[in-house]
């Protein structure tokens, strides 16, 4: 079932309701579309907010996904970015449960493929926002490292949706919150 996004619900939500120990790669060919995938359709991007549990500075993986449908029946999967996400010391912040943390750290991951963005123009980003890989890219990240929210700003003019894989290095859950811009 997708994640549907509407003009009048544009706050966070909460990716997944439940935080997941792991979400496989999806088959790069399927007859049944992914489950749980985020409609980014008449978007220009995604603001993701990572968190998870266990303890400080344990990390997860979140690797994005584009999923589009050929033609009925065959829907194909292709891997967009990898993002590490180290998790802060402070626990049950804001809206997290108790044992939860938001991230402080992202670091893109080569996923062995290479990929041609756009120019992010037009979004007003903090100052200390860095591009990934070069000017043309897919994805900012603000990534404090202080123990301050880390996010994720990834672009995604063009996609219908996106799929998201979680892989738990050393954390014991992961999870985001995800808002449409």
């Amino acid at each position: 079932m997708s994640v549907v996004n509407s003009p009048t619900n544009l706050r966070f939500q909460k990716w997944l309701t439940a935080n997941q120990v792991a979400v496989a790669a999806p088959s790069v060919v399927s007859a049944v579309k992914p489950a749980n995938t985020i409609i980014v359709d008449g978007y220009h991007g995604l603001r993701i907010i990572p968190f998870g549990a266990g303890a400080d500075t344990n990390v997860f993986v979140l690797t994005f996904h584009t999923v589009d449908e050929l033609e009925p029946g065959a829907w194909v999967t292709h891997p967009l970015i990898g993002v590490t996400c180290t998790l802060t010391t402070a626990v049950g912040v804001g809206p997290l449960a108790p044992t939860d943390r938001f991230c402080d750290t992202l670091v893109t991951v080569a996923l062995g493929v290479t990929h041609i963005g756009a120019k992010m123009e037009g979004f007003m980003l903090r100052p200390a926002w860095t591009p990934t890989i070069s000017d043309l890219t897919a994805a900012k990240f603000y990534s404090p490292a202080d123990n301050s929210i880390g996010e994720l700003l990834l672009f995604t003019e063009g996609m219908s949706e996106l799929y998201v894989e979680i892989a738990l290095t050393s954390a014991t859950n992961a999870n985001f919150f995800y808002k449409p811009v």
